[in-house]
């Protein structure tokens, strides 16, 4: 079972810690309110006073995940979306672009925190292959990372993707 603990960036970096301290080896999630879909990363650690985040992106630039300001560089990890492509490493910031931070607890079926950090670095420098929506993305990275495997239960979907903002619906 998977539980989300859910908790504002904003506060933690004020304090420190959110409700529980974020930990290395963490898989962490940013749910995109007004793109529809939710971001997967490991939280790999501080290094010099800045929070750091692996995490597995589209392989190809532009496209439903891009951002518009993504062309210049960020001012704290120097990441920019549309160059730096497939499994990254950015500072929180770069992963969050804002949105609330959450937990993933995978109950009983986590590796430990040493063992998914390096699993992520290990993917960092080897590549972790073509980013594919549904069927090879950033859950499916984060999952390998904190667990050695794929997510329990995959479900191909071939229907419409569509976005819901409001009163409207948008399809892809």
């Amino acid at each position: 079972m998977l539980v989300l603990d859910s908790f504002d960036e904003r506060e933690l970096d004020r304090a420190g810690q959110g409700p529980r301290a974020l930990q290395s080896g963490d898989h962490i999630v940013a749910v995109r309110r007004f793109k529809g879909y939710a971001h997967h990363g490991i939280y790999v650690g501080e290094e010099l006073g800045v929070k750091y985040v692996i995490h597995f992106t589209p392989t190809a630039p532009g496209g439903l995940f891009a951002k518009s300001s993504s062309k210049r560089a960020c001012q704290i990890c120097g990441h920019q979306a549309n160059i730096h492509l497939g499994v990254v490493k950015t500072c929180l910031d770069c992963f969050l672009l804002g949105e609330r931070l959450q937990v993933m607890v995978h109950n009983g079926n986590s590796n430990p925190s040493d063992v998914v950090t390096r699993t992520a670095y290990q993917l960092l420098q080897n590549g972790f292959g073509q980013y594919e929506l549904l069927r090879h993305n950033c859950e499916d990275f984060a999952t390998l990372c904190k667990t050695g495997g794929k997510l329990s239960s995959p479900v191909p979907y071939t229907g419409p993707i569509f976005l819901v903002r409001g009163r409207d619906i948008i399809y892809m």
